[in-house]
Protein backbone atom coordinates (compact mmCIF):
# COMPACT_ATOMS: atom_id res chain seq x y z
CA UNK A 1 0.00 0.00 0.00
CA UNK A 2 1.51 3.68 -0.93
CA UNK A 3 0.40 6.63 0.88
CA UNK A 4 -2.00 7.78 -1.72
CA UNK A 5 -4.21 4.32 -0.90
CA UNK A 6 -4.91 5.64 2.44
CA UNK A 7 -5.45 9.61 1.52
CA UNK A 8 -8.38 8.59 -1.10
CA UNK A 9 -10.55 7.18 1.74
CA UNK A 10 -12.28 10.79 2.32
CA UNK A 11 -10.02 11.24 5.79
CA UNK A 12 -8.86 14.59 4.50
CA UNK A 13 -10.65 17.21 1.94
CA UNK A 14 -9.72 16.10 -2.00
CA UNK A 15 -7.44 19.02 -2.91
CA UNK A 16 -5.12 17.78 -0.23
CA UNK A 17 -5.40 14.40 -1.51
CA UNK A 18 -4.89 14.99 -4.67
CA UNK A 19 -1.64 17.02 -3.70
CA UNK A 20 0.08 15.03 -1.40
CA UNK A 21 -0.66 12.05 -4.13
CA UNK A 22 0.42 14.41 -7.44
CA UNK A 23 3.76 14.58 -5.00
CA UNK A 24 4.02 10.85 -3.93
CA UNK A 25 4.49 10.24 -7.55
CA UNK A 26 7.54 12.95 -8.37
CA UNK A 27 8.85 10.75 -5.97
CA UNK A 28 11.19 7.58 -6.80
CA UNK A 29 10.84 6.30 -2.77
CA UNK A 30 7.12 6.33 -3.21
CA UNK A 31 6.52 3.05 -4.07
CA UNK A 32 8.52 1.51 -1.77
CA UNK A 33 7.44 3.76 1.33
CA UNK A 34 4.15 2.44 2.51
CA UNK A 35 2.36 5.19 4.85
CA UNK A 36 -0.59 4.09 7.46
CA UNK A 37 -2.88 6.42 8.06
CA UNK A 38 -5.15 6.07 10.58
CA UNK A 39 -7.80 8.11 11.52
CA UNK A 40 -9.06 7.77 15.56
CA UNK A 41 -12.05 6.29 15.87
CA UNK A 42 -13.01 5.36 12.68
CA UNK A 43 -14.17 1.86 12.76
CA UNK A 44 -13.23 -0.50 10.38
CA UNK A 45 -11.26 1.64 8.84
CA UNK A 46 -8.94 1.81 12.13
CA UNK A 47 -9.48 -2.20 11.79
CA UNK A 48 -7.91 -2.69 8.66
CA UNK A 49 -4.91 -0.11 9.17
CA UNK A 50 -3.81 -2.07 12.08
CA UNK A 51 -3.74 -4.86 10.29
CA UNK A 52 -1.41 -3.65 7.67
CA UNK A 53 1.11 -1.48 10.47
CA UNK A 54 3.72 -5.05 9.46
CA UNK A 55 4.21 -2.78 6.33
CA UNK A 56 4.71 0.13 7.43
CA UNK A 57 7.47 2.74 7.00
CA UNK A 58 5.53 5.69 8.52
CA UNK A 59 2.28 6.19 10.46
CA UNK A 60 0.21 9.45 10.36
CA UNK A 61 -2.41 9.26 13.09
CA UNK A 62 -5.47 11.48 13.11
CA UNK A 63 -6.15 12.79 15.91
CA UNK A 64 -9.40 15.62 16.93
CA UNK A 65 -7.87 17.69 18.96
CA UNK A 66 -11.28 19.32 20.29
CA UNK A 67 -11.88 16.05 22.36
CA UNK A 68 -8.29 14.56 23.17
CA UNK A 69 -9.56 14.86 26.73
CA UNK A 70 -12.78 13.22 26.47
CA UNK A 71 -10.62 10.64 24.58
CA UNK A 72 -7.32 10.02 26.07
CA UNK A 73 -7.92 6.77 27.16
CA UNK A 74 -8.43 5.37 24.07
CA UNK A 75 -6.27 7.23 21.68
CA UNK A 76 -3.72 6.08 24.53
CA UNK A 77 -3.92 2.63 23.87
CA UNK A 78 -4.43 3.11 20.40
CA UNK A 79 -0.78 4.33 20.14
CA UNK A 80 0.37 1.76 22.59
CA UNK A 81 -0.86 -0.93 20.24
CA UNK A 82 0.79 0.76 17.21
CA UNK A 83 4.34 1.30 19.18
CA UNK A 84 4.44 -2.16 20.39
CA UNK A 85 3.59 -4.21 17.06
CA UNK A 86 6.39 -6.19 16.65
CA UNK A 87 8.08 -4.54 13.21
CA UNK A 88 7.01 -0.94 14.45
CA UNK A 89 9.24 -1.76 17.45
CA UNK A 90 12.05 -3.64 15.62
CA UNK A 91 12.16 -0.74 12.91
CA UNK A 92 11.90 2.00 14.95
CA UNK A 93 9.21 3.36 12.75
CA UNK A 94 8.45 6.79 13.12
CA UNK A 95 4.96 7.83 13.97
CA UNK A 96 3.20 11.84 13.55
CA UNK A 97 0.15 12.48 15.42
CA UNK A 98 -1.66 15.11 13.63
CA UNK A 99 -3.37 17.13 15.96
CA UNK A 100 -6.17 18.70 13.72
CA UNK A 101 -9.02 20.89 14.04
CA UNK A 102 -6.42 23.62 14.90
CA UNK A 103 -9.16 26.11 13.75
CA UNK A 104 -11.50 25.74 16.58
CA UNK A 105 -11.48 27.64 19.42
CA UNK A 106 -11.85 24.20 22.05
CA UNK A 107 -8.60 22.61 19.73
CA UNK A 108 -6.00 21.43 22.73
CA UNK A 109 -1.95 22.51 21.88
CA UNK A 110 -0.15 19.89 20.06
CA UNK A 111 2.34 20.31 23.57
CA UNK A 112 -1.07 19.30 25.63
CA UNK A 113 -2.14 16.60 23.64
CA UNK A 114 1.73 14.98 23.75
CA UNK A 115 1.36 15.36 27.67
CA UNK A 116 -2.30 13.99 28.00
CA UNK A 117 -1.35 11.37 26.42
CA UNK A 118 1.83 10.45 27.88
CA UNK A 119 0.29 10.42 31.26
CA UNK A 120 -2.26 8.08 29.98
CA UNK A 121 0.46 5.47 28.72
CA UNK A 122 2.11 5.70 32.13
CA UNK A 123 -1.05 4.75 33.61
CA UNK A 124 -1.60 1.71 31.13
CA UNK A 125 1.64 0.46 31.15
CA UNK A 126 0.88 -0.31 34.80
CA UNK A 127 -2.16 -2.35 33.98
CA UNK A 128 -0.21 -4.61 31.40
CA UNK A 129 3.18 -6.53 31.62
CA UNK A 130 6.05 -6.31 29.75
CA UNK A 131 3.89 -3.11 28.07
CA UNK A 132 1.83 -5.34 26.05
CA UNK A 133 -1.39 -7.73 27.59
CA UNK A 134 0.15 -12.01 27.48
CA UNK A 135 -0.11 -12.58 23.78
CA UNK A 136 0.80 -15.70 21.72
CA UNK A 137 4.24 -15.46 19.73
CA UNK A 138 2.36 -15.03 16.59
CA UNK A 139 0.24 -12.25 17.61
CA UNK A 140 2.61 -9.42 16.12
CA UNK A 141 3.28 -7.73 19.39
CA UNK A 142 6.77 -7.09 20.86
CA UNK A 143 7.69 -8.36 23.80
CA UNK A 144 8.95 -5.37 25.51
CA UNK A 145 8.16 -2.76 28.06
CA UNK A 146 7.24 0.18 26.69
CA UNK A 147 9.66 3.23 27.81
CA UNK A 148 12.36 2.86 31.22
CA UNK A 149 10.75 1.31 33.70
CA UNK A 150 10.48 2.73 37.48
CA UNK A 151 9.99 6.17 35.24
CA UNK A 152 7.08 8.29 33.68
CA UNK A 153 6.63 7.59 30.39
CA UNK A 154 8.26 9.68 27.85
CA UNK A 155 7.81 8.96 24.03
CA UNK A 156 11.45 10.38 24.04
CA UNK A 157 12.01 6.90 26.16
CA UNK A 158 11.25 4.80 22.99
CA UNK A 159 13.71 4.51 19.74
CA UNK A 160 10.25 5.88 17.50
CA UNK A 161 10.47 9.23 16.78
CA UNK A 162 7.11 9.79 17.91
CA UNK A 163 5.59 13.79 16.71
CA UNK A 164 2.53 15.81 17.54
CA UNK A 165 1.49 18.40 14.77
CA UNK A 166 -1.09 21.19 15.20
CA UNK A 167 -2.89 21.27 11.75
CA UNK A 168 -6.41 22.39 10.17
CA UNK A 169 -6.31 20.04 7.39
CA UNK A 170 -9.64 22.24 6.06
CA UNK A 171 -6.91 25.35 6.47
CA UNK A 172 -4.32 23.32 4.70
CA UNK A 173 -6.25 22.07 1.91
CA UNK A 174 -7.26 26.00 1.33
CA UNK A 175 -3.49 26.57 0.99
CA UNK A 176 -2.82 24.29 -1.50
CA UNK A 177 -5.27 25.63 -3.33
CA UNK A 178 -4.40 29.06 -3.11
CA UNK A 179 -1.15 27.92 -4.40
CA UNK A 180 -2.39 26.34 -7.76
CA UNK A 181 -4.30 23.25 -6.57
CA UNK A 182 -8.14 22.82 -6.49
CA UNK A 183 -10.43 25.81 -5.81
CA UNK A 184 -10.76 27.17 -2.85
CA UNK A 185 -13.93 26.73 -2.44
CA UNK A 186 -14.09 23.07 -2.81
CA UNK A 187 -10.96 22.86 -0.33
CA UNK A 188 -11.63 24.95 2.28
CA UNK A 189 -15.41 26.13 1.87
CA UNK A 190 -14.30 29.89 1.90
CA UNK A 191 -12.16 29.87 4.39
CA UNK A 192 -10.88 32.83 5.54
CA UNK A 193 -7.03 32.80 6.98
CA UNK A 194 -5.30 35.44 7.50
CA UNK A 195 -1.57 35.78 7.32
CA UNK A 196 -0.33 34.31 10.70
CA UNK A 197 -2.66 31.62 9.96
CA UNK A 198 -1.31 31.15 6.37
CA UNK A 199 2.23 31.11 7.60
CA UNK A 200 1.16 28.13 10.51
CA UNK A 201 -0.39 26.25 7.66
CA UNK A 202 1.63 26.26 5.30
CA UNK A 203 4.20 25.08 7.99
CA UNK A 204 2.45 22.18 9.18
CA UNK A 205 1.89 21.33 5.61
CA UNK A 206 5.57 21.01 5.07
CA UNK A 207 6.20 19.26 8.57
CA UNK A 208 3.82 16.73 7.06
CA UNK A 209 4.83 16.20 3.93
CA UNK A 210 8.24 15.53 4.49
CA UNK A 211 7.06 12.75 7.43
CA UNK A 212 5.14 11.54 4.57
CA UNK A 213 8.16 11.68 1.76
CA UNK A 214 11.44 11.97 3.63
Amino acid sequence: MTGSWAFALGLVPDALAAEIGRLMATKEVAAAKTVVLIGFGLGAFLVVSIERLPRARRVVVLLDSTTVAQNVRSFAELLVDILVERSVARDAVPVMVVCNKQDSLLAHSAEKARSLVEKEIDSIRATRSAGVDSQDADTGAADEYLGVEGEPFSFDQIPNKVEFIEVSLLAVAHHVAASGGASADAAGHGLDVSDDDEDATASAFASLMAFILP
